[in-house]
């Protein structure tokens, strides 16, 4: 039998080779322990435990790779630079979430010790997860426009009459707005000059410039991806999210926490990952536009769930939902189609009374009840009463006494 053989057949638990590792490297170290063990004559086979713990551990380091969870750029920089030297690592990876930390807040008032804008030393089993933030024109930072005893603050000769205004005022009380530029993006012509709040200054979006460089480097590496989580992200440039198709592997998109996306942007992304067949969006609103085109429809020729649930959608959940999905003629491969906290829900009475609803709502009912006829086998979760719904589908909903449309 061969070692590697003898290695593949140990099914030691992780806590006994931890065990066996700590005592042998304490054995140096505790005479009364190296004696009991030549006493015993247990030393062979601790050595041999040790050798297949030492292999089932070199091993065992590469499944961390099937779920990968990225929340700062240091976590990004150490996993591309994982994967740049270990490329068979990279095809072991399964499961993907982006998920940034928030930015550090601004401080709260001018005179605040510049100790307090450092966080608190994690403990020794965490990772330090607030990089240092370098400066950028586009949207300074409340850090950058506040005067501090030991450095001046950097800020164009044009801007600062205003800005020593906007700080005078905020020590009497008033309202304080500053004058800030906008993007320096190649596709906006000119700079325009918004007026932003200094308690809602952004942090510059440099904090995120990791996310970026993971979805332009990382489509290519992981070949086998299947389930991408993208949770938390901010308002980057419109376009950032047409770099998520570049994922051609995934079967499983998940968007939660997201805001200030455009709905043909999002529709766009999913019909464009060829194996994509589940699609899951939480917490999430978005932009819808002003006129609806074909080309905004979901193509459901492969996707089999769609998950839409905890407040997400736009100017009404009824209406996205009906937008997205077209007819319940072309729901045919459809299995699951879960709603769940839907606006206005709790107004419905089944069997015998349905309370004045808003027009999107009841064309939303409508079509469940058309696609629980069409489709008997179809999931339908979440809805109050469902299945009472789809019995009475044939008739015309009764609304409440002395309701007038």
């Amino acid at each position: 039998m061969t070692r590697n053989s003898r290695m593949q057949a140990s099914k030691l638990p992780i806590e006994i080779c931890e065990r066996v590792i700590d005592n042998l490297a304490l054995s140096t170290h505790n005479p009364t322990w190296d004696d009991c063990i030549l006493a015993l004559d247990i030393k062979p086979t601790l050595y041999a435990c040790l050798l297949v713990c030492r292999d089932w551990v070199h091993r065992s380091q590469y499944h961390l790779f099937r779920q990968v969870i990225l929340c700062t750029t240091c976590h990004a920089d150490a996993f591309l630079d994982a994967i740049t030297h270990h490329p068979h690592g990279a095809q072991l990876v399964r499961f993907l979430s982006i998920s940034p930390l928030p930015p550090p807040s601004p401080p709260s008032s001018p005179k605040s010790d510049s100790s307090s804008l450092t966080p608190s030393d994690p403990p020794e089993h965490t990772l330090s997860v607030v990089p240092a933030l370098p400066s950028c024109s586009s949207a300074p930072s409340a850090s950058q426009v506040t005067p501090s005893p030991s450095r001046s603050p950097s800020i164009p000769n044009d801007q600062q009459s205003n800005v020593d205004k906007t700080l005078s005022q905020s020590k009497s009380g008033d309202p304080t707005y500053l004058s800030t530029s906008g993007s320096s993006d190649a596709d906006i012509p000119t700079r325009e000059r918004t007026e932003i709040k200094v308690d809602e200054v952004p942090i510059p979006p440099c904090h995120y410039n990791w996310i970026y460089k993971v979805l332009i480097r990382l489509p290519p590496l992981l070949i086998n991806l299947s389930v991408l989580h993208l949770h938390n992200l901010p308002a980057l440039h419109p376009r950032f999210i047409r770099l998520v198709p570049c994922f051609k592997t995934v079967k499983t998109l998940t968007l939660q926490n997201l805001s200030s996306q455009s709905f043909s942007e999002i529709i766009q992304v999913v019909n464009r990952l060829p194996r994509l067949r589940s699609f899951r969006i939480h917490y999430s609103r978005w932009d819808l536009p002003a006129r609806f085109f074909p080309s905004h429809r979901l193509r459901l020729e492969q996707l089999i769930c769609i998950l839409v649930s905890e407040g997400s959608g736009g100017r009404d959940i009824g209406t996205d939902v009906l937008d997205w999905l077209g007819s319940p003629q072309d729901l045919s491969g459809l299995q699951a189609l879960l709603f769940m906290n839907l606006n206005h829900s709790d107004a419905i009475k089944i069997p015998d009374i349905i309370y004045p609803l808003e027009t999107e709502v009841l064309k939303l009912l409508e079509f469940i009840a058309t696609l629980a006829q069409s489709h008997p086998s179809l999931v339908l979760s979440h809805l109050p009463a469902l299945i009472s719904l789809a019995r009475l589908s044939r008739h015309r909903p009764v609304r409440e006494p002395g309701f007038t449309p």
